[in-house]
């Protein structure tokens, strides 16, 4: 956490603009959704620095039968993190939240409130929210009391102290007059933006960050596990009813997310983030499935761009019994999902040849596409 964040697209974006990039963490804590999850670097980081118990890590991760680090469920609140941003001067790009979800089920109301109360102080700055969990995002956002909740935050924590143990944490002092004025919403300095690894969890998740209320809206395809076709976002019935339109909620259609649907009044998503996964048990990511998601968006005008591959490359034509680490692959011939096999040389026949990647490190297999970097970004709106 703090200054100097070096996660590629928060860096890319703060420099267009000119800031400093940053992250900021007033919630520890987190659990697992979905196999994005399984890997995770937050809980990796969480339980190198906690597993002692000490620190501000401690007691927020458990292993695996494996030895896999995993977030155990417990969340903490530490408020006195957003003064951070209050008392930053020069102009920042935060990714908030980057070690848990502002989201999580068991994140109190409260605390959500605070943080945007925050957020609407401090125009100088902008603001990433990421989540897995979309659908109660969208229902704070679109709640109708939020607004008025969150101005009521405002005023409320203006005059408090910060006693030991209190809740709350003293973010500015407004006058009466400014009790009932909502901010301006939604606030202008905030991107929503939802994290998904496969189709399914696209078909679920990216409805829901589309009907946010926001000036910006962004996907995250990391670690990507699987190919995305974010022109064709199945929409079953009970994602229909969050259209509002009692006409489609037993309806079952199909939207493009990158070009919006006019008819149902959605705005297109403004960025797309794509990576493969890395660390010591990352999955290989296909570069077909990189390729059709950078075509899609091509097409549609948005940009794109691409962070890395990860662990693993292409190891091409391998005669049976080549030593090293590899994993069964698809090798661009089709759309196979991977089967990872370490340890030992196992190779896969396909097309009448071995078709395999290999494991060389993050480094290595760099972030290249089509001889190319893809570091596109939305453009400032005036």
């Amino acid at each position: 956490m703090g200054d100097n964040c070096t996660i590629e697209w928060v860096a890319a974006l703060a420099k267009q603009r000119n800031a400093i990039p940053a992250s900021l963490n007033p919630i520890r804590g987190c659990s697992r959704l979905s196999e994005a999850c399984r890997n995770c670097y937050a809980a990796g980081i969480a339980h190198r620095f906690g597993h002692k118990g000490n620190g501000i890590w401690a007691g927020l991760t458990d292993l695996d039968p494996d030895g896999t680090p995993r977030f155990n469920g417990t969340l903490r609140w530490v408020p006195e993190v957003l003064t951070t941003a209050i008392n930053a001067k020069r102009s920042r790009v935060y990714f908030v939240c980057d070690m848990s979800d502002l989201f999580h089920a068991r994140v109190d109301q409260d605390w959500i409130d605070q943080v945007f109360a925050m957020m609407a102080l401090c125009r100088h700055h902008h603001f990433l929210l990421l989540t897995k969990r979309p659908d109660r995002m969208r229902r704070y956002l679109t709640a109708r009391e939020t607004p008025y909740r969150i101005n009521r935050c405002l005023y409320r924590l203006g005059g408090q102290s910060n006693r030991a143990g209190d809740q709350h944490f003293a973010l500015k002092v407004l006058d009466e007059s400014d009790k009932d004025r909502l901010p301006d919403w939604p606030l202008p300095n905030v991107w929503t933006g939802a994290t998904v690894e496969d189709q399914a969890e696209a078909d679920e998740r990216v409805a829901d960050l589309m009907l946010c209320p926001s000036v910006r809206r962004y996907l995250s395809v990391e670690p990507m596990l699987g190919p995305v076709d974010l022109t064709r976002i199945v929409l079953d019935e009970c994602e229909a009813t969050f259209l509002h339109d009692p006409r489609l909620t037993r309806a079952r259609f199909t939207l493009n997310a990158l070009t919006g649907a006019q008819s149902l009044r959605l705005p297109p998503l403004d960025w797309v983030i794509c990576g493969g996964e890395s660390g010591p048990k990352a999955r290989p990511i296909s570069r077909r499935w990189v390729r059709e998601l950078q075509e899609q968006c091509t097409s549609a005008g948005r940009p794109f761009f691409f962070k890395q591959w990860g662990e693993w490359e292409p190891a091409g034509m391998c005669p049976a019994g080549t030593a090293g680490r590899f994993a069964f692959g698809d090798y661009d011939f089709d759309r196979t999902c991977f089967h990872q096999v370490e340890g030992y040389p196992r190779q896969f026949d396909m097309f009448g040849a071995r078709a395999v990647m290999k494991r060389v490190g993050k480094k290595a297999s760099g972030r290249l596409l089509d001889g190319r970097t893809w570091d596109e970004v939305p453009e400032v709106r005036p």
